[in-house]
């Protein structure tokens, strides 16, 4: 219901997990909160009546957690949120980041925002979609170059068969495309 917002949103993020994931633990595996305090973002969710009370995400990095150093993290932090908070001040707004470290070792970032401006109380939607993606996609291979690591849309990492196509939908035209070559 409208009440648990928070606690949902929080045990998304930190507590117990959700579907396959969810533990009997206070934390679950793998959870660590890096920045932010879960109370605080709780509480916020829950004292607005938004139809969307919180917006949440993921950076989610093909490295070990243990390779990428504290520093390095929070940059990244730091960086996503002048992205997603352009032209906000840090007291305008509250965010939650939260590592997980239980996806084979990975390295996930985890942020979660309550939908309000702190300032003024007002609905604040820091993402959407259609407007910032090419920005997220900007802020994306920026922190890739920056950090050296690795990226997901490098032309080598591409796959040479999709299962997901089918190609016999296809096949007619392109055996036309050669016959007028």
């Amino acid at each position: 219901g409208k009440e648990g917002a928070g606690e949902e949103a929080i045990n998304e993020v930190i507590n117990k997990g959700v579907g396959e994931e969810a533990t009997n633990e206070r934390y679950r595996k793998g959870a660590t909160v890096l920045r932010g305090n879960p109370e605080i973002t709780k509480e916020l969710i829950n004292s607005t009546d938004y139809a969307r009370r919180y917006t949440s995400g993921c950076l989610s990095f093909e490295e070990s957690y243990q390779d990428i150093t504290d520093d390095v993290k929070s940059k990244i932090m730091d960086n996503f949120e002048k992205v997603l908070f352009a032209g906000l001040f840090p007291d305008n707004y509250n965010i939650l980041w939260v590592q997980h470290t239980d996806k084979n070792e990975r390295l996930e970032l985890n942020f979660l925002i309550p939908n309000q401006e702190l300032r003024s109380g007002k609905r604040l939607q820091p993402f959407y979609y259609a407007a910032d993606m090419k920005r997220v996609d900007a802020f994306q291979t920026v922190m890739n170059l920056n950090f050296k690591l690795s990226d997901p849309n490098d032309p080598r990492k591409r796959r040479t068969d999709n299962p997901y196509l089918s190609r016999s939908a296809n096949l007619k035209n392109v055996k036309e495309e050669e016959k007028t070559l």
